[in-house]
């Protein structure tokens, strides 16, 4: 999606009821199902069947319902810039708050640590409205330029900031202002990841949420979003983890990476058609060793 076509379909997404936006999203999101190879959508049936244990008609529904919330998503976008502070709550609600209010009061910075569940591009945004110094981490996309313009002016709105995931000292000078960067940490990042268990099965995680708060002694506060049957969205923010500075770095980021993504396993198999299953999160433990060398 180009940048110019984005803007074209934010401007018309304001102009319509909301019954339009409604069908709006349903369209984008029929459309996005249908473009997506049929290999891709291989590998999510699959996946959702290995790690589920549901029938391939059942896995299939839920591949097909977790690629079609893509249009609301969108379509959820375009309406930021309309949001305010005091506008923001009817839309997001946050369960929790006292989580993420105690480790700031540290004044160590936080890091943030979620999936790709709900609609996480909301997350940042919608904490940035609330007040809170958000900071989105993301990955640079190089190959649609376009479109990430898009998204990196979507999601300051509020006042948060951005940052790349290759920018590790800014990420660490930001946590030591106090700040809270949101880091996503459910895809796979090989050779580079820690191994741990994720939902019955081996896998590479990124270790950027660990490391990073090791480096700047900050707690790490999980947070997953979902969206709720009226359309409005709840934002759930867990009691800070802490990296054991006192153990062997290693041992110690694993260990904090699996008990996050335990947190996040629990929530997927909560809301199953919520997360992001397109992407080929295992890989043969083979394959990965070999591209590690």
């Amino acid at each position: 999606m180009s940048y110019q076509f984005a803007k074209f379909l934010g401007w018309l997404s304001l102009r319509l009821s909301s019954a339009g936006q409604k069908y709006l999203g349903r369209f984008l999101g029929y459309m996005v199902w249908m473009v997506i190879a049929p290999k891709r959508k291989q590998v999510a049936v699959a996946n959702i069947m290995a790690t589920l244990y549901v029938s391939r008609a059942e896995a299939s529904k839920i591949a097909k319902k977790s690629v079609a919330r893509f249009g609301k998503m969108v379509v959820d976008m375009f309406t930021y810039p309309c949001l305010t502070r005091e506008s923001i709550g009817q839309i997001l609600r946050i369960h929790g708050a006292e989580n993420l209010d105690e480790a700031l009061a540290l004044g160590r910075g936080v890091v943030m640590a979620s999936g790709h569940c709900g609609n996480w591009e909301l997350m940042g945004t919608g904490l940035a409205f609330y007040g809170y110094p958000m900071i989105a981490v993301a990955k640079k996309q190089e190959q649609n330029s376009g479109f990430e313009k898009f998204l990196c002016e979507y999601r300051v709105m509020g006042g948060g900031k951005i940052l790349y995931t290759t920018d590790v000292r800014d990420i660490v000078r930001v946590l030591r202002q106090n700040q809270i960067p949101l880091i996503f940490f459910d895809h796979d990042v090989l050779p580079n990841g820690v191994w741990i268990d994720f939902l019955g099965r081996q896998t590479s995680t990124p270790p950027g949420a660990a490391v990073l708060a090791r480096i700047a002694d900050s707690p790490i506060v999980p947070a997953f979003v979902t969206e709720a049957p009226d359309g409005t969205h709840d934002l759930y923010i867990y009691p800070p983890l802490w990296v054991d500075k006192q153990e062997n770095k290693e041992d110690a980021v694993k260990e904090t990476m699996q008990n996050l993504s335990h947190l996040l396993e629990a929530h997927i198999r909560k809301h199953p058609h919520e997360w992001f299953w397109l992407h080929n999160r295992w890989r043969p433990l083979k394959t990965n060793r070999d591209q590690g060398k």
